[in-house]
């Protein structure tokens, strides 16, 4: 029996262990999730601090008032669930940092790769009179908390 530990085992397990590496971080980015998407529901304060229309992020969804009132959009990727998607206040557009789908306002695809727009969720007032959206619930896309 030969105790040499040829190049080619030597590539073979180092190729080995990176591809084992490269699964598991590509595992766990798909299956990320944040804290509060965990748990569904975020905080946003009262209606009194947004006193104007605008786009307000949270951990997890994106606040937005206009003249009809406040909507709530989920801050994850339709194409591929990258976590964040970022707003482009200049533009006026949200923008997926991870492949470079845009979406307007409401959500609506303007440039793919993704196919689906951003996820409209429910938005209510609790009982302290804090905004609350959560992540958890669907809704229309034209639905509104009217404040």
């Amino acid at each position: 029996m030969d105790n040499k530990f040829s190049r080619r085992k030597f590539i073979s397990l180092c190729f080995s262990i990176l591809g084992f590496f490269l699964f598991k971080d590509a595992l766990s980015f798909l299956t990320s999730k944040t804290g509060d998407e965990q748990e569904g529901m975020i905080s946003f304060g009262r209606p009194e601090d947004y006193p104007a229309p605008g786009v307000y992020k949270g951990n997890g969804a994106w606040l937005v008032r206009d003249a009809r009132g406040f909507f709530a959009l989920n801050s994850r990727c339709s194409h591929l669930g990258c976590s964040v998607v970022e707003w482009d206040e200049g533009r006026g557009i949200f923008i997926c940092p991870c492949h470079n789908s845009k979406y307007g306002l409401d959500g609506s695809v303007l440039e793919g790769p993704a196919a689906a727009p951003l996820k409209p969720v429910q938005v209510t007032v609790d009982g302290k009179g804090n905004i609350v959206v959560d992540l958890k619930q669907q809704v229309p896309k034209d639905s509104r908390l009217a404040v």
